[in-house]
């Protein structure tokens, strides 16, 4: 008899084990469908910036985004802030964001090597033009775009050599 006590536990403890699992894994698959959070590449239909919106078919109009995003970025980026801060070599600042579900950008996290680099990028990625909201089956939904920004700063020597060319 002890030993069918002993088996039962060991099976009530795997079958306990499992359902917990299993309602786990059901419970994050209902999180996930609550938060209609999709990555930019991802999404039925990207979120469309005005000068995308004549594009014929969803990888164009996503390249033309990814395009706009960088002209706001190149254009509005203060890359002297560097030299300000005595930064040298390649420098790596990735960017997450999510397009709105009703417009705007929000949720912005920055990673970087200093904080004012941080700052800069926050600042620039606000300068995002107005868009129409990303959809996924059918839906508005917020879309999660990570943008990485790098660049290499020369020595200033190096600088003055390139500007006489």
């Amino acid at each position: 008899m002890l030993l069918n006590l002993g088996l039962k536990r060991k099976r009530g403890v795997s079958y306990r084990l499992i359902f917990m699992l299993f309602i786990g894994g059901f419970t994050a698959l209902n999180a996930q469908k609550k938060k209609k959070e999709v990555p930019f590449d991802m999404v039925d239909e990207a979120p469309l910036f005005i000068a995308c919106n004549k594009r014929n078919t969803e990888e164009e109009r996503k390249e033309c985004v990814r395009a706009e995003i960088d002209k706001v970025v190149h254009g509005n980026f203060n890359f002297n802030l560097c030299n300000e801060l005595n930064l040298k070599g390649h420098q790596r600042v990735v960017v997450l964001f999510k397009f709105g579900k009703y417009r705007g950008v929000k949720d912005i996290q920055v990673s970087a090597p200093h904080p004012a680099l941080k700052a800069e990028a926050e600042r620039v990625v606000k300068l995002l033009p107005e868009f129409t909201p990303g959809r996924h089956k059918r839906r508005n939904v917020e879309v999660i775009y990570t943008l990485p920004i790098m660049f290499n700063v020369l020595p200033e020597d190096e600088n003055k050599d390139e500007n006489k060319n």
